[in-house]
């Protein structure tokens, strides 16, 4: 399948087959099976621009309100492929503050 067992790296042609999955997801459900899916397989194989698509995929409110959505944005930051400010801009333009959160990290400590 294409997304085969194995332990190789999905082709680039998979990452954006599921990634357009994903931005049109016409269900909740479909959202959260498309995340999960990036989440568990995609993720080494990402790029900073996927990583936008993602994000930008929450114009779609079947991604937007998906339990996963909010979590595989956190995920994104936490591998560093999302930039806070470009998230932030982001997440203005298409009024998703009340899914993603969006607060400063706390100061570094002295």
């Amino acid at each position: 399948s294409m997304l085969s067992v194995s332990s190789r790296q999905p082709s680039r042609i998979a990452v954006e087959h599921l990634l357009t999955i994903f931005e049109e997801a016409g269900s909740f459900d479909a959202a959260n099976a498309a995340a999960a899916l990036i989440h568990t397989r995609l993720i080494g194989s990402l790029e900073a621009a996927d990583a936008m698509r993602i994000l930008r995929a929450g114009r779609n409110s079947e991604v937007k309100y998906s339990f996963e959505y909010p979590k595989i944005i956190k995920r994104l930051r936490e591998v560093s492929l999302l930039d806070d400010d470009a998230l932030r801009a982001v997440v203005v333009e298409h009024d998703l503050q009340d899914v993603i959160d969006v607060q400063e990290p706390p100061p570094a400590a002295p």
